[in-house]
């Protein structure tokens, strides 16, 4: 499972009973990680990421330019694979 997406599965794919525990705790802790992202982070990932928006789509929603969606889509992604390390 990618950490890029892991936060977004609801139900992990069917496992022995160890990958299916270590599966949700990653789960768990992701999403956990992700509400404690600033707002403005949190927002363009979840559009970026769970909505599956081009940056420039993301852009007309927030009423950033492009290039802060991309730049927040960035730092997000380092703080969330920091704190996951």
């Amino acid at each position: 499972m990618d950490r890029d997406t892991a936060w977004h599965v609801t139900q992990p794919a069917a496992c022995d009973g160890a990958q299916n525990a270590e599966a949700r705790l990653l789960v768990e802790q992701l999403r956990h990680h992700i509400a404690n992202l600033p707002p403005k982070l949190r927002e363009v990932l979840q559009l970026s990421v769970v909505e599956d928006m081009e940056a420039a789509d993301v852009s007309a929603v927030l009423g950033i330019p492009p290039g802060t969606v991309r730049s927040r889509l960035h730092t997000a992604r380092k703080l969330l694979l920091e704190v996951m390390q």
